[in-house]
């Protein structure tokens, strides 16, 4: 049972003594939900009980913003152990699920408000129910709040503030890629970029995922790992690679989300043996990479 359910059931069944305590101590609370998952390596329990205490007092509460603080203090020290990328791997593989989506639709209007006010998970997991109600039975969460070809909600992105978002790729496998989002809000390393989407997209299209099935594909700076993801779903041996542990915990957790294994390391491209090293993997048949460089402006 996820911490996050765990922790909306028992937000359901306590009675008013509990629900005051909860009211009372929220970053206590927030900190044992992330702490006791984070520790076992499921990053993926730990972001949604996070989010559940966001959504129940609102976002720039005192609680939303000390479950962000408590989420970067944790993972930051999780993440030094040697062993932690294998416990997040090992973990996210039991919650692996392998989807399939046939069409998108254009649900909404080209704003980022009308996505938001149905798709956000501050609704809940699954958006706000009540956009999906009625007699249309096409239209659902997966095919109205997904992004891909066939709807303009990927216009949405970067969703700065979401801690999970969902991707429909032209072979029609759907993703689902976790976020840090607000947790660590504007990060660059742990949200999905336009870039990275759009890659994600190409590598899927028909005559580049036959080409890859089968072959060595290195990909750099790979941030939530969308591109390494669509690679692997394509039938490539993926290496994914940042130089942010950050980022290698997200893909490892995405890649066992998605039912995909692909291997991670750290690289800096900077660091001449570390270049070494990563082409000692090789020969790579692609070398994957999508906006790199960040300018700094002033």
């Amino acid at each position: 049972v996820y911490a996050s359910r765990s922790l909306l059931i028992g937000l359901g069944l306590a009675g008013a003594d509990e629900f005051k305590h909860f009211a009372r101590h929220p970053e206590d609370l927030c900190s044992e939900a992330i702490s006791a998952s984070a520790a076992l390596g499921d990053l993926h329990s730990a972001r949604m009980a996070a989010m559940a205490v966001h959504r129940a007092h609102g976002a720039g509460s005192t609680a939303s913003k000390a479950c962000s603080k408590i989420w970067q203090a944790t993972i930051d020290d999780l993440l030094l152990a040697p062993t932690f990328l294998e416990k997040v791997q090992a973990v996210h593989r039991s919650h692996g699920q392998v989807r399939h989506l046939s069409d998108l639709r254009d649900c909404w209007s080209a704003t980022s408000e009308d996505w938001r006010s149905c798709c956000s998970n501050s609704h809940g997991e699954l958006g706000q129910s009540s956009c999906f109600e009625g007699s249309d039975s096409a239209k659902s969460f997966d095919s109205c709040c997904s992004f891909g070809q066939g709807s303009s909600s990927y216009l949405v992105i970067p969703a700065l503030m979401e801690v999970s978002v969902q991707v429909r790729l032209p072979n029609r496998r759907l993703l689902r890629i976790e976020q840090d989002g607000f947790l660590r809000a504007f990060d660059q390393s742990t949200v999905l970029w336009p870039a990275g989407y759009l890659l994600s997209q190409w590598i899927a299209s028909p005559a580049q995922c036959a080409s890859l099935r089968g072959q060595k594909v290195l990909e750099l700076g790979a941030g939530v790992g969308a591109a390494s993801l669509a690679a692997a779903s394509c039938g490539a041996e993926v290496l994914s690679t940042d130089s942010a542990r950050g980022s290698l915990a997200l893909i490892q957790a995405n890649a066992g989300l998605n039912g995909e294994t692909l291997r991670t390391e750290e690289l800096d491209w900077h660091d001449d043996a570390a270049l070494e090293r990563i082409r000692s993997r090789g020969p790579f048949f692609a070398i994957l990479g999508a906006a790199l460089r960040f300018e700094a402006h002033t």
